[in-house]
C-alpha cells in the first residue's frame, strides 16, 4: 500500500508538472513520431534514388543515438527546474526529499514510448532491439547526468549545457572524425559486444545516480540552494 500510495502521489505530482509546462510537453512525442519518421522516410526515398542499400539502416541507427536520449530527457529538465530554480520549491521536499524516483518513472515512461516506434524498426531490421537496449542505458545515462549536475549546483543551467555539449560532441565526433576512439561508438552492438561497449555507460550511470542522490538528499538542507 505504501508503494502504490507512493506511486500514485508521484504520477499526480509529475502530471501537475508537465501540465503546466503546456504544449512543450509534446516534444518528446512530435520528435519520436515526427522528426524521426520524417528523417527516416527521406533516407529511404534517397536510397531508392542513389541505390546505397543501407541508406535508412544507418539513418535509423545514428539518428536514433543522436536525438532519443535528447528527447529523453526532456520532460526530466523541466521537472528538474521546478525542484531547484522555482520560487518556493522548498515546499516541494515536505513529503520525501529524494526526487529520483518520479525522474525513474518519466525515464520508464519515454522508455514505453519507444516502443511502438522500435516494433516497426524491428520489423525492418530484426537486429534493431539491440538498439533498443542500447538507447535504454543511454537515456539512464542522460537522466543521471542531469540530476547530478542539477543538485550539486543547485542550478538547471549545467544540467542542461552538460546533455548537449555531449550530443553536440558526439555528433561532431561521428561526422569529423577528429578522434582515433569514440566516445560513443555508434555502430550496432549485439551480444558480448553490447556489454563490453555500455558498461562503462552503465556503471558511470550508477556511480552519477549515487552521487546525484546524496546531493538530493542534502538539498534542502542547504536552504534550497545556493545562493
Amino acid at each position: 500500500m505504501c508503494v502504490a500510495g507512493y506511486l500514485r502521489k508521484c504520477i499526480r505530482g509529475l502530471w501537475f508538472q508537465l501540465k503546466g509546462i503546456s504544449v512543450f510537453a509534446l516534444v518528446p512525442i512530435l520528435g519520436l513520431y515526427g522528426l524521426l519518421p520524417l528523417m527516416n522516410y527521406l533516407a529511404y526515398r534517397f536510397q531508392d534514388v542513389s541505390g546505397m542499400s543501407n541508406m535508412l539502416y544507418d539513418n535509423i541507427l545514428r539518428m536514433s543515438q543522436y536525438f532519443i536520449p535528447l528527447l529523453s530527457v526532456w520532460w526530466i529538465l523541466f521537472v528538474l527546474e521546478h525542484y531547484v530554480e522555482e520560487p518556493s520549491h522548498e515546499l516541494l521536499y515536505l513529503d520525501y526529499r529524494l526526487k529520483l524516483g518520479e525522474l525513474l518513472l518519466l525515464y520508464v515512461g519515454f522508455l514505453m514510448l519507444m516502443v511502438p516506434l522500435f516494433v516497426v524498426y524491428t520489423r525492418i531490421f530484426p537486429t534493431f532491439w539491440w538498439l533498443f537496449l542500447k538507447l535504454a542505458v543511454l537515456n539512464l545515462f542522460y537522466l543521471a547526468s542531469a540530476y547530478c549536475a542539477a543538485y550539486i549546483s543547485g542550478k538547471l543551467l549545467p544540467a542542461i549545457l552538460l546533455v548537449l555539449f555531449y550530443t553536440l560532441y558526439v555528433i561532431a565526433e561521428s561526422a569529423t572524425g577528429f578522434t582515433e576512439h569514440h566516445l560513443l561508438p555508434l555502430g550496432e552492438m549485439i551480444g558480448p559486444e553490447f556489454l563490453e561497449g555500455m558498461i562503462a555507460y552503465i556503471l558511470l550511470a550508477l556511480v552519477l545516480l549515487i552521487i546525484g542522490g546524496i546531493a538530493n538528499y542534502l538539498y534542502p538542507e542547504r536552504g534550497g540552494g545556493p545562493d
